[in-house]
Order: structure tokens, then C-alpha cells, then sequence
């Protein structure tokens, strides 16, 4: 230390004499004067400074709307992959601030530009019926309509917008078939707008032939989302995506976490609705999923017995899949009908869940969605064609539910997908019921599986290397790549 301070003192510049102010400002000025190229160019300097010139503030027209959406847009899809309203309207403030409004009046200016965002550049095609438009707040529709739309040369009024400063987003584009999607992306790019591809490729196929985000993925890559949200346990976040990629160690926390329950089928059944019941008194969103409608027919009808206990149901209405319903009965619609609306764009659709709050005379319901809280009349012949009990459903009908817990019952014959979609149902816990005994007919007991039975971790090992993915296209589309 010493010998550093020795040397900044040896070597460092010696002071000037003391100076005067008069005489300190003169040498400044020279200086300066020296750096900028001359005394008329140190008085612009200091105008400057002194008097800055003020930049007229943009006046926010109808033009400037238009130009702030498109670069509001543009920073956000350079930036994610996928966002929601909150993104978006974090932006536009970003932008009014600039603008010389009052505070009473931006916030109307920035609704509408999340609006102009949103509603004329952003669209939402749900390949099945998803929940992005409630996420994000972006109109939406499906995939059926637009092509329905299309063969039919009536368009409706937002795919007549669809331009060059469209961006077009289809969620669940895995449980689209590969002509429906080829259809929107080709509508879509003819018209010069840019197509976003959102799905999991290892959740269920769809009816039609698929597997198109698998060759995308193979042959152009895809960008992959790691982090998962719905899950209150990151040990279980983990075990899902190991799951989806058939790993079998994935079981080990399943396993470990005595999540896998075994028995003959009256058994497990009998035990999956018992620990329904448990969570539903705990004040947790249950549900139960089976690989059968009859099952599932008979698992609601059990649950709304139990629900009812003692007390008379009040007026009754029979719903398609045989059971009756009454005021506090949580149902699940099974067809879309665009003419039931909740509001301007949105309607009832297959898989929501509704709970009744009234049963008309004449079989009508009126209804409260258990998601969005909005409500809407349900005729008579809608809930006599459409509807069921919602307190358990099929494994296909669930892919778009998420409860707090889940209780599924498997055969030991599901596949990789049906297993992963089952166990990423629930937030908090999942648990499977696993077939493990023979149902007792006589002319199975000499089948090999019933002579030297598999334990419930070979069945289970059996069902993650069951992959039932639809087979590749021959020649995926450039153009939906």
C-alpha cells in the first residue's frame, strides 16, 4: 500500500497555481471552446442546455392507434413465444406514456390499443375446445368453423379481417386432423398473416388423421416449453414430463408417493369415488375419470346420490346420458351450440362444466360455468340430446379440465398418451386406480396374463411403452412448418 501511494505521487501531473474564479472560468471557456471548435460553438451548447428544444408530443388519432398496435405487436411476438392481456396492455402503457393525453384519458387510450391488439390482430383457432381465449382474452373460434366456413364461402367477420398484421394462434393444434389444419394455415398465409402452432404432440390424437406437429418437430424444430404452471408440487411437475416422454422411471413418483392404488375393478371404483368424496369435503375441485362412458355414467350417478344424501332434490330433469339432475348438480355440456351465448364470442361448447342454478317446467336449465362464472339458458332439447352429469368423465372428454385433484380408474390397456393426459389433470394431486384382478370370468382364467399376473409396476411399464401418437404424413406441408 504504501509503496502504490509512493508511486501515484511520484508520477501524477503537478497542480497549477491558485487561480481565481475569474481566471478558472476563462480557462474552462478556452477549453472548451478547444473541444468544440470555438466560442460560438460553446454559446449554441449552452442555449441548448438552458432552453432545450421540446418535441411536439404525437397526437393519438386513429392513425397513430393503428401504427402503435402494429409495434406493440411486433416487441411482443419478438420477445415470447405466447402471451396473454396483461402483456399486451403493459406495452401499450409503454407507448401512451409518450403521448400527451391526461391521466383520465389514457387509460381509455390504452384499453384501446389491447383491444386493437388483441381483437384485430390476434386470433385464436381452438382445435378443440381450449381455454386460450379465456387466458388471454383474444377472440376466438375452432378450427370446424373455419373450415366449415370456408367450404361454404361465408366467412365470418374476423377471417374476413385476417390480413398481413394478423397474427393467428391455434391452440391444441395436436388434436387437430392434418386437412383441417392444413386448411386454416393455408387460408391464413394466403392472406399474409403469420400462423403460431400451440399443442403436445404426446396428449390424445385426434379422430382424424394427425401427427403433424410430430413431423414438424422431427424435421424444422419447435420451440419447447419446460416450465409447468398448473402443478402445486414441482416433484410432480417433473414425474409429468418424464411421463410424456415414456420414461419409466417417471413411476417412481407415482409409486413412491402412494398415488397408484390396485384392485379388482368393483374395488378400485368403489375406492376412487371414496377418495372423491374426501376432497370434496376437504372443499377441493375433484373429479373422477374412467376409460368407459358406462362407467363414468354409473361414478355420477353415484356421486350425485351421495350429494343428495337424505334431502329431496326438488325438481327433476333427465339429462342423455340417463341420470337426473337438479338445482346445485354440476353438468357437462357435450355439444357446441353457437346459437347459446355467453357473450358476443363465446357460446356453450363440448366438455364445459356447468353447476344449475334453476330447472324450468318445461326441461329447461339455467346454468353458471364453474370456470367463467358466466350463465346461460339451456332449452329443453339441448339438455335432453347434450348434457351429462359432470362429476366424472371419459379420459378424451377431460383433456381440456384442470381440477385440484384427480381420481382416474385404468384397465392396464390405455396408452402412453391416455396415462399423461390423466395424470396432468389435477393442480395438487393425481391418483390412479389400477385394474389388477380378473373379472372373474371363467373362460379367461387360462390366458397367460391370468395364470402368472403382472405386477401393477409391469402394467403400468406396459402402458408407457404403448405409444399411440398417429403415424407421420408423408410429406408434411412447408407451409405449416
Amino acid at each position: 500500500m504504501h509503496l502504490a501511494q509512493q508511486a501515484t505521487l511520484e508520477t501524477r501531473e503537478a497542480k497549477h497555481e491558485p487561480r481565481s474564479l475569474a481566471e478558472q472560468r476563462a480557462t474552462w471557456l478556452n477549453e472548451a471552446a478547444t473541444v468544440l471548435g470555438g466560442p460560438d460553438a460553446v454559446t449554441s451548447m449552452v442555449q441548448t442546455a438552458l432552453a432545450p428544444h421540446r418535441e411536439t408530443a404525437p397526437i393519438a388519432d386513429s392513425h397513430w392507434v393503428a401504427q402503435t398496435a402494429d409495434h406493440i405487436l411486433a416487441v411482443i411476438e419478438g420477445s415470447r413465444s405466447t402471451w396473454q392481456m396483461w402483456h399486451v396492455r403493459a406495452e401499450a402503457q409503454r407507448q401512451v406514456r409518450i403521448v400527451d393525453v391526461t391521466a383520465e384519458h389514457a387509460t381509455g387510450l390504452v384499453d384501446l390499443l389491447v383491444d386493437e391488439v388483441l381483437d384485430r390482430r390476434s386470433i385464436a383457432l381452438t382445435a378443440h375446445d381450449g381455454v386460450l381465449a379465456e387466458q388471454t382474452g383474444i377472440r376466438s373460434d375452432t378450427l370446424a368453423k373455419l373450415t366449415w366456413s370456408l367450404d361454404h364461402g361465408e366467412l365470418p367477420d374476423w377471417a374476413a379481417a385476417v390480413g398481413p398484421s394478423t397474427l393467428v394462434i391455434i391452440d391444441e393444434a395436436g388434436m387437430a386432423d392434418t386437412l383441417s389444419l392444413d386448411t386454416a394455415v393455408q387460408f391464413a398465409i394466403r392472406r399474409g398473416a403469420n400462423v403460431r402452432l400451440l399443442g403436445d404432440d404426446q396428449q390424445l390424437a385426434p379422430v382424424g388423421a394427425g401427427g403433424v406437429l410430430r413431423d414438424i418437430t422431427h424435421s424444422y424444430g419447435a420451440l419447447q416449453l419446460t416450465e409447468l404452471h398448473r402443478f402445486t408440487d414441482t416433484a410432480e411437475a417433473a414425474a409429468s414430463l418424464a411421463l410424456r416422454d415414456g420414461k419409466p422411471e417417471a413411476l417412481d413418483f407415482y409409486l413412491d408417493h402412494g398415488r397408484v392404488h390396485v384392485g379388482d375393478l368393483a374395488t378400485t371404483t368403489q375406492d376412487a369415488f371414496a377418495a372423491w368424496v374426501s376432497d370434496r369435503a376437504a372443499g377441493l375441485d375433484a373429479i373422477m375419470l374412467a376409460p368407459t362412458r358406462k362407467l363414468v355414467a354409473e361414478l355420477n350417478r353415484q356421486a350425485r346420490d351421495h350429494l343428495l344424501g337424505n334431502h329431496p332434490p326438488g325438481r327433476e330433469v333427465r339429462l342423455a346420458d340417463g341420470n337426473q339432475a337438479s338445482v346445485g348438480d354440476v353438468i357437462i355440456t357435450r355439444g357446441n351450440d353457437r346459437r347459446l351465448r355467453l357473450t358476443a364470442t363465446d357460446w356453450v361448447k363440448n366438455g364445459d362444466r356447468w353447476t344449475i342454478t334453476h330447472v324450468g317446467e318445461d326441461g329447461d336449465l339455467a346454468v353458471r360455468h364453474n370456470r367463467s362464472h358466466r350463465t346461460v339458458q339451456l332449452p329443453a332439447d339441448y339438455v335432453s340430446t347434450s348434457t351429462g352429469l359432470g362429476y366424472a368423465s371419459t379420459i378424451h372428454a377431460a383433456q381440456g379440465v384442470t381440477a385440484d385433484t384427480m381420481h382416474g380408474l385404468i384397465t392396464g390397456q390405455e396408452s402412453r398418451q391416455q396415462l399423461y393426459t390423466m395424470l396432468t389433470r389435477g393442480r395438487a394431486a393425481n391418483h390412479l386406480y389400477l385394474q389388477v384382478v380378473g373379472d372373474g370370468d371363467p373362460h379367461s382364467l387360462i390366458r397367460p396374463d391370468s395364470v402368472v399376473p403382472r405386477t401393477p409396476t409391469e402394467l403400468l411399464e406396459q402402458i408407457l411403452a404403448r405409444d399411440d401418437t398417429p403415424p407421420p404424413t408423408q410429406r408434411p406441408s412447408r407451409a405449416i412448418a
